[in-house]
């Protein structure tokens, strides 16, 4: 379960930069140049695409574990198993993201990306006031 939801956490961090949430102040912050600009637009596209199937399968395998956790005698071996299923799709889509952060740091200076990572940090925080608390303690 905590593997789940560190892999979220992380995931949600940079899930918006391929989604193309605030990417034009991401490149004014960043300073990109018309190419960075495309190649980022290009890899976003490409992001959404590649993620699309990991959620749409991880969707199906939520509805299938609440039909069978919703029956009278639910079969705790299926539930078992459907829910390792939903861990190894959450696991190919950390994977997924590294692979995609690989790609953003051959677009960016070594600058950029630093500044990258602190625009997704800072952005998450503002996103997210339960875990900017939480951070603090």
């Amino acid at each position: 379960m905590k593997k789940t939801l560190l892999t979220l956490l992380i995931f949600g961090m940079f899930c918006a930069v391929f989604a193309g949430g605030n990417r034009t102040n991401m490149s004014e912050y960043l300073g990109l140049n018309a190419e960075q600009e495309r190649q980022m637009a290009d890899l976003r596209a490409f992001c959404r695409t590649e993620d699309s199937v990991y959620f749409a399968e991880l969707g199906e395998l939520r509805k299938k574990l609440f039909v069978e956790a919703g029956k009278d005698n639910p079969d705790m071996e299926k539930i078992n198993e459907i829910a390792e299923k939903i861990g190894n799709q959450h696991s190919l889509l950390a994977l997924c993201l590294v692979k995609q952060i690989q790609e953003v740091k051959k677009i960016l200076t070594k600058e950029q990306f630093e500044k990258f990572i602190e625009f997704r940090q800072n952005r998450n925080r503002n996103a997210n006031p339960r875990q900017s608390r939480n951070n603090q303690k």
